[in-house]
């Protein structure tokens, strides 16, 4: 028998030695939620809010090797955030003024306590202005007026480029080759007695 044997192999290796390159594909390697805010200027930045979130909204990557694939953002949670003024004592939160800074001076006082939550519900702001959000039960006794910031939610998908490749080795053997091989040029040679 005479014949050659065909070996297909996937390397992350763009050459391997002795195999002829068929093709490139990308490979599906894993997946997972990417989560971001467009914090504004004066957002705590040192509240574990900030720190465990994204800063821009994620975007395509790739390299040579991998590559990673966002899906569309959409609004998944909302961070209710504030700076209050100090009291003199705890008192039930009311109709009291707050900043979008640390260190803001109203006629009540300078703002200098941080507080925020997060909630799925989107609440419409119904001060004079048009940008704070009333919502109680949340403050230790200060204003339950928040300023309303969305956490954006992506689904992304990651890549690995893996290269297929071919292998041929030519083979002469008094065996018939397995079932399981996969062959080419395949030829039966038989003796014949003169």
């Amino acid at each position: 028998w005479e014949y050659d044997r065909v070996t297909e192999k996937t390397s992350a290796e763009s050459n391997l030695t002795g195999c002829e390159l068929v093709r490139e594909e990308w490979v599906e390697t894993g997946s997972g939620t990417y989560r971001s805010a467009n914090f504004p200027e004066g957002f705590n930045t040192d509240c574990e809010l900030y720190q465990s979130l994204g800063k821009l909204a994620g975007s395509d990557t790739e390299t040579a090797a991998a590559k990673r694939v966002f899906g569309k953002a959409s609004v998944c949670e909302y961070i209710y955030w504030h700076y209050a003024y100090p009291l003199a004592s705890v008192c039930p939160e009311d109709d009291r003024f707050i900043g979008a800074y640390y260190g803001e001076r109203t006629p009540a006082g300078t703002t200098t306590i941080w507080e925020a939550f997060t909630s799925a519900e989107n609440v419409a702001p119904s001060d004079g202005s048009g940008t704070a959000c009333k919502i109680t039960g949340h403050s230790n006794g200060y204003s339950y007026w928040w300023f309303k910031l969305p956490v954006m939610s992506q689904d992304y998908v990651d890549y690995e480029k893996q290269y297929c490749f071919r292998q041929t080795e030519h083979i002469r053997s008094e065996e018939r080759p397995g079932g399981t091989e996969k062959t080419e040029n395949l030829k039966h040679y038989i003796l014949v007695a003169e």
